[in-house]
Parts: C-alpha cells; sequence; structure tokens
C-alpha cells in the first residue's frame, strides 16, 4: 500500500467518449510530474476527477463524461505513481493533497476556467483525497466523494460494533496501519 507498483493506464481516452481534451503535464510543490487529460470548459466552471487505489484516471471517464456533457472543464488526474504520473505510487493516498493543489492551480491558471468555479469528484481513495484537499485548500468550491471511508482505525472507534465483529476489526486495523507504518 505504500510502494505500489504502477499501474498502466488503461486503453480508453477521453476521445472513446466523444470528448475532445489534450494531454497535460504539471508538478507538485514536490516535485512530483503529474500527467492528466484535460475536457476544457464550456461554462467556467472544472473538476478535477480523481481515482481510487490502484487505479487510473482511465476508471473515471464515464463520470468525466457525465460532466463535461454540461459544460464542465474536467481534468482526468492520475495520482503520483498511477498511470503516466511520476512520482512514489501510494494507495492510501497520503500524498492526495499535493497533487489536488498542484491541479487546482493549474486549472485555475486555465483561460476557459474561472477560479473561483473549481470542484474535485474522487472515488475511493479519490475521495477521501478530495475532502483532505478541500479543508486545505480555499481554492476548492465544491466536492464529490464517492466511496470515501473511514482513514484510520481512531476513525472507526466510534462507530465499529462491539462483541467478537468490533474486536476483531480493530485487530485487524492495528496489525494493517502497524505494518504499513514499519514498511514505509
Amino acid at each position: 500500500a505504500s510502494f505500489v507498483p504502477p499501474t498502466a493506464l488503461g486503453s480508453q481516452t477521453p476521445a472513446d467518449f466523444g470528448l475532445s481534451y489534450e494531454d497535460v503535464t504539471f508538478s507538485t510543490s514536490d516535485g512530483a510530474a503529474l500527467s492528466a487529460w484535460y475536457v476544457p470548459s464550456s461554462n467556467g466552471a472544472a473538476v478535477v476527477v480523481r481515482h481510487g487505489s490502484g487505479s487510473t484516471r482511465t476508471a473515471t471517464l464515464p463520470q468525466a463524461a457525465v460532466l463535461a456533457e454540461h459544460g464542465y472543464g474536467v481534468l482526468l488526474l492520475d495520482a503520483r505513481g498511477h498511470g503516466e504520473s511520476g512520482g512514489r505510487g501510494m494507495d492510501f493516498g497520503w500524498y492526495g493533497d499535493l497533487d489536488i493543489a498542484a491541479a487546482v492551480d493549474h486549472l485555475s491558471a486555465r483561460p476557459d476556467v474561472d477560479p473561483g468555479r473549481i470542484g474535485l469528484l474522487g472515488e475511493s481513495m479519490g475521495g477521501e483525497e478530495a475532502i483532505g484537499a478541500a479543508g486545505a485548500d480555499p481554492g476548492v468550491r465544491a466536492v464529490v466523494a464517492e466511496g470515501a471511508t473511514s482513514r484510520t482505525a481512531e476513525d472507526k472507534a466510534g462507530w465499529l460494533p462491539g462483541g467478537v465483529a468490533g474486536a476483531l476489526q480493530r485487530g485487524i486495523d492495528r496489525l494493517t496501519y502497524g505494518l504499513v507504518e514499519v514498511l514505509t
């Protein structure tokens, strides 16, 4: 989870959904080179779309197509170490805030985008990243988080059941996060 192998970009592109797009690249504040597709905005608003862990921007093409059909600019962004983005892959999304900040900066500089009309859409890991980035970046005006879950065992403490099931889940969480910490 903390040093994932590169995830290959799928074969579909926005063109397979009838969308005009351009390949874009930009860097994060810590130097990771990110790769994305950009579908231009016709209404002045834009959305950064983030995939889940072990995936790439190709997996978000259906959501991007819906947004683009309604005039939104769409930046389909590979997380670092996924698809064609550089940097160390991490399937817990721990660097998502840096990736998303760079994406928001990129969109803010585009002539077809009003910097006050930028949102995020994330699936699973990307949803968690979007929630975290929204709290840190005043340039983010809206968030849709599909399938976001608790980030740590401590987050679950208030809602896990008691008894054997809850004790088992808490043990698995301690083991999982402990191993990740040791391996990172």
